[in-house]
């Protein structure tokens, strides 16, 4: 039996073609309340399913919404970051009824070319999670026409953005270490060029700064968010001749790393060294001891995110946002043991 068409129910209400698509689609122009309620008993009734080609070809809507994450190589999906992300993008976006396509080969590409990469996905508006791009780059995105939202991010101002108080969070870490009578601070920073990355960097130092904590150069060691520059940190640490008995990470996966790295060596966590992370990814509660973190409030921001592209989209004026941190603390912190001899 062939698909229903709007055809076929503009000749059961014995209605014109366009008054059936107006009113299944929302426009381009009005349809009486009435008229709009028959249709779409009728649609129901005749169990039609609407043709997305059709429907794009009368709204210029795909209905589908791109993502473009930091995130590459061949470990892309098991991010707990980007999950996270694309599970309250994917929850968003199901209740829309819309889907989205995860940009995969759009790493390295910069103004015009990524700009034309995203044109050919074919997608209404596009998300940059955590991008590593310049304002240029967002500048030539911007004059494509294609509309953006950069959760994580710097636009420059060329569009809305959905943040985290990186501020907050960094400074409840410090005053937790300084509670427990840490002065001997170490912090482990993110990718270099990323806008958390440096928000987070500024605001430990101002956190340290405001709890007369020196910042010591050589307890800062430069990461790049994986769980891999956690270990070289630890690395870099032990061989210090006087040790941080603390270390603030920019993220669990770097905090994991480091405490992994820790207890092969023979440290007792967290007696010899206390971590804090940031995100309260799965990777922070999975480990033993518990890692204490900064929660960031991941599918959150990804979903305002998805709500903000869709105002843009309607061409509606638009307002960034920034989302609360919260400090979870668990086992991995405690006072420093030569406090407890």
């Amino acid at each position: 039996m062939p698909p229903v068409t709007i055809k076929d129910i503009a000749r059961e209400l014995s209605i014109s073609v366009s008054t059936v698509s107006y009113a299944l689609n929302g426009g381009p122009r009005k349809v009486p309340a009435e008229v709009r309620e028959r249709v779409l008993a009728t649609a129901k009734a005749l169990n039609y399913r609407p043709n997305r080609m059709a429907r794009f070809m009368i709204t210029g809507r795909r209905h589908v919404i791109g993502l473009v994450s930091m995130e590459t190589g061949e470990e892309i999906y098991l991010s707990p970051y980007l999950q996270m992300a694309m599970n309250g993008l994917a929850e968003s976006a199901a209740r829309a009824r819309q889907d989205f396509h995860l940009f995969t080969r759009t790493a390295g590409l910069h103004g015009v070319a990524l700009a034309e990469a995203l044109l050919d996905g074919q997608v209404d508006g596009v998300l940059f999670l955590a991008p590593i791009l310049s304002v240029e780059d967002f500048r030539q995105i911007h004059e494509a026409g294609i509309p953006f939202v950069v959760v994580g991010g710097d636009s420059g101002g060329l569009t809305a953005e959905v943040l985290t108080d990186n501020d907050t969070g960094m400074h409840e870490a410090v005053a937790l270490l300084k509670q427990l009578n840490h002065t001997r601070v170490g912090f482990v920073g993110g990718q270099p060029g990323q806008r958390d990355a440096r928000e987070r960097e500024k605001a430990m130092r101002a956190a340290c700064a405001s709890h007369g904590i020196a910042v010591v150069p050589e307890n800062w060691h430069e990461g790049d968010f994986t769980i891999e520059a956690g270990e070289r940190a630890f690395r870099h640490f032990a061989q210090l001749t006087t040790p941080p008995t603390a270390v603030v990470c920019a993220n669990d996966e770097m905090a994991v790393g480091l405490h992994r790295a820790a207890q092969v060596a023979g440290w007792s966590i967290p007696q010899s060294l206390s971590i804090i992370g940031f995100d309260d990814t799965i990777s922070s509660r999975i480990v033993t001891p518990a890692i204490t973190t900064i929660r960031q409030p991941i599918a959150a921001m990804a979903s305002a995110a998805f709500s903000v592209l869709q105002e843009i989209i309607e061409g509606r004026e638009v307002a960034s946002q920034v989302l609360p941190t919260q400090l979870i603390i668990r086992s991995s912190t405690s006072r420093p043991k030569e406090d407890t001899l």
